[in-house]
């Protein structure tokens, strides 16, 4: 890497012309690209888990019954408005839609329930984008009713979650972008130093949504905010590492060419480390099949890639143009001196260096109490916190809540496929005796199959009732049956809708889903399926893959450690640490989104437990972003070592050097993440508080306090090589 990085120096200098112009030329076609682009749509449906009894149940629903689970919206209106009117003007103005209906609950309620199921040949997005076509169609009933109606359900929530996201995407990068430049300003103390690393970070931005689109990669609302956020983190702390040291080297001499040598060698390999870290971090989301996850991750990686690329080619280019400059103006250097900075990092870690055990004792101690609330850590798979609190269909959704409705938004649905025709005595027996013992269960509301529109028929009367329609071709007449039953196809496959007592309580729904399966199947196929089954479903692909994810990343992460700071232990230790602030950040998300602590202050709605798929996300993004950390201060740490082979010297010098870029680091990560405490997404408002607390916890307890002291206490112990002679 050495050598590579030596030539790379080489090829910069002699050639800072043909560069530029390059790099200019990229910039200039990215953003008339960009400006002209016409915007794809984004966010299909979510797929993945392919072996499962709900995948199978959505796959029947769509080949046979022509609709796909969770394609489906809903209109929550007063109960004094016509519903017949509404239903008859959706069906002849809306040619996407397969079946609407009101749901019918035996219970008073002050606000009606219409039910859509989109087309399955139309796709999850365009499903999206229908509901602002049905929100303007409805606005002439409210005129007309003079109330309130609003369009909800599973693809209005994603509607809502796109739509907030666009413009957060935006403005949390440009509020990231400024606060970046201020907090530069003051770590270099110069206008044009601290511009520097916001070029880098700008055009990385520009430069990853010119490759997404220009190569028509997925993306979803979620991927496209987290690729932004740690794109513009990740570059711009890997410039300020890079400018941070040229202006070191180039204090010492005044060859600026061997200073950004050395800058390159030096810096060059933290980057590219970093960024080998950051890599091997997020690609093992790649294992579970998980639609949502892969497209995360794949944007990740371009960004990263992109981000490596302009910090160690462009970023150096600029440096040497600029070389004269980087403490221009000169009146803002002398007003923001920070000479004294050095002085103060040394005595901090020298105090740390004379107590490490004391401080050992103290930051573990700390790092335990925070992360304690993890064992009591609940998870869930809710699809509806996807959207803004104050967005329409939540405030539908919240009308439904307090109005007494149960499932019915998001049914359970149960497939049963008979060997034979569905309306022989048999298979009607056995979907009635299904029926009645779903309806014995206390979470149920009601179940809507085939025999359970009647309440004063029996089993017997079901059957001849069907017997009769069957044979004598009137049974596609039946609405109750039409909707159910495959008749257009073999008339061998029927649905069973469930509709739980409340509404959305994921461990209620799980109950549910759990004692149908226990119904004797006989000789039929059951699948229980719907949103929450699904849902589950991916929550298990995610996380039945999470011991080999956490070997892969520890095998990866060490080799690479290995092979760049030839030591045994140092990548073990840097491994090990690596979990603390992660797992502290769990901590901190328990506290908030399961049991409240300044939920008020958030802004944030209690959901009695953590999205399921943040712990796992937020493990693989973490651990490659707080490893920058971990590098950097090891590397000092180890150049100084190399030179002195003290180990107390090692430790002040590598803080003291690197504590102001790591403090600064921490700061640029704030500034860019913070944005996302206010996101009107509870997604990206879940992700972002584990995201800035982990980085807290990690640039303050971890690499200030445990890490020079748990360095210390191994002494010449952590650079202990085999083929050493001696540690």
């Amino acid at each position: 890497m050495k050598l590579l990085l030596k030539m790379l120096s080489n090829i910069i200098s002699k050639n800072i012309f043909l560069l530029l112009v390059t790099w200019l030329f990229i910039v200039f076609s990215s953003i008339y690209f960009l400006y002209n682009f016409k915007s794809l749509e984004i966010e299909d449906e979510l797929i993945g888990a392919t072996d499962t009894e709900a995948y199978m149940s959505s796959y029947i629903l769509e080949k046979e019954f022509k609709i796909k689970s969770g394609n489906s919206s809903a209109i929550v209106l007063d109960n004094k408005i016509d519903t017949d009117e509404i239903i008859e003007g959706i069906k002849n103005n809306f040619n996407q839609i397969e079946n609407v209906i009101e749901i019918k609950s035996p219970n008073y309620h002050k606000y009606k329930l219409i039910y859509i199921d989109f087309k399955s040949t139309y796709l999850f997005v365009e499903s999206q984008n229908l509901t602002k076509n049905l929100r303007l169609f409805v606005k002439e009933f409210e005129k007309k009713y003079n109330s309130e109606i609003y369009v909800t359900g599973n693809a209005s929530f994603y509607y809502d979650m796109k739509e907030s996201g666009k413009d957060e995407s935006s403005k949390g990068e440009l509020f990231g972008l400024i606060c970046s430049f201020m907090i530069l300003i003051f770590n270099f103390g110069s206008l044009v130093s601290a511009f520097i690393p916001i070029i880098i970070g700008a055009t990385t931005l520009i430069f990853t949504n010119t490759i997404i689109k220009l190569i028509g990669m997925d993306f979803n609302p979620i991927s496209q905010v987290l690729s932004g956020l740690v794109g513009l983190a990740l570059s711009i702390d890997y410039s300020l590492f890079m400018v941070s040291r040229f202006k070191e080297e180039l204090s010492k001499t005044n060859n600026h060419l061997e200073a950004l040598k050395i800058s390159l060698i030096n810096s060059g390999k933290t980057i590219i480390v970093s960024a080998l870290i950051m890599i091997c971090s997020i690609s093992v989301l790649l294992i579970p099949d998980v639609s949502s996850s892969r497209i995360v991750v794949k944007n990740l990686l371009i960004v990263v890639c992109i981000s490596l690329i302009n910090s160690i080619i462009f970023l150096p280019m600029i440096l040497l143009i600029c070389k004269n400059l980087l403490d221009k103006p000169k009146f803002i250097s002398k007003m923001i001196s920070d000479k004294g900075s050095y002085l103060r990092w040394k005595k901090f870690s020298s105090h740390v260096v004379n107590y490490p055990k004391t401080y050992l004792i103290l930051s573990s101690s700390l790092l335990i109490l925070i992360a304690s609330p993890v064992m009591y850590m609940k998870l869930w798979e809710p699809s509806q916190t996807l959207a803004p609190q104050k967005s329409e269909s939540m405030i539908g959704y919240n009308l439904l809540q307090s109005d007494n409705w149960g499932g019915e938004l998001v049914p359970i649905e149960i497939v049963v496929r008979t060997k034979d025709n569905l309306f022989t005595e048999k298979n009607i027996s056995f979907i009635y005796k299904l029926t009645e013992f779903l309806k014995k269960n206390k979470n149920i509301a009601e179940v809507q199959s085939i025999t359970s529109w009647n309440q004063s028929f029996k089993e017997s009367d079901y059957f001849n009732l069907y017997g009769n329609l069957y044979y004598t071709g009137l049974i596609n007449q039946v609405s109750q049956v039409s909707q159910l039953v495959n008749i257009d196809r073999k008339a061998d496959t029927t649905l069973i809708k469930v509709f739980p007592k409340t509404l959305m309580d994921i461990e209620i729904s799980h109950q549910i889903i759990k004692y149908a399966k226990t119904f004797n199947k006989s000789d039929n196929e059951i699948y229980v399926g719907g949103m929450v089954a699904r849902a589950r479903d991916f929550t298990n692909e995610l996380y039945n893959y999470v011991y080999l994810m956490l070997f892969i990343i520890l095998i990866s992460i060490y080799i690479i450690l290995l092979l760049y700071m030839k030591s045994v232990i140092l990548p073990i230790k840097a491994g090990l640490i690596n979990f603390l602030p992660i797992i502290s950040s769990y901590g901190v998300l328990t506290l908030i989104f399961q049991y409240g602590y300044f939920s008020n202050a958030l802004n944030i709605h209690v959901n009695n437990a953590v999205t399921a798929m943040v712990p796992i996300s937020l493990f693989c993004i973490i651990f490659g972003l707080s490893m920058d950390y971990e590098v950097l201060i090891l590397s000092r740490i180890s150049e100084h070592y190399e030179e002195t082979k003290d180990v107390k010297k090692a430790v002040i010098e590598g803080l003291a050097k690197s504590g102001s870029v790591i403090t600064g680091a921490a700061l640029i990560l704030l500034a860019v993440f913070t944005p996302g405490i206010f996101s009107s997404s509870p997604g990206i408002k879940e992700i972002c508080i584990g995201i800035i607390s982990a980085i807290i916890i990690d640039s303050t307890i971890v690499r200030l306090f445990l890490v020079p002291s748990f360095v210390v206490l191994m002494g010449k112990w952590n650079w202990w090589n085999p083929l050493r002679s001696e540690p």
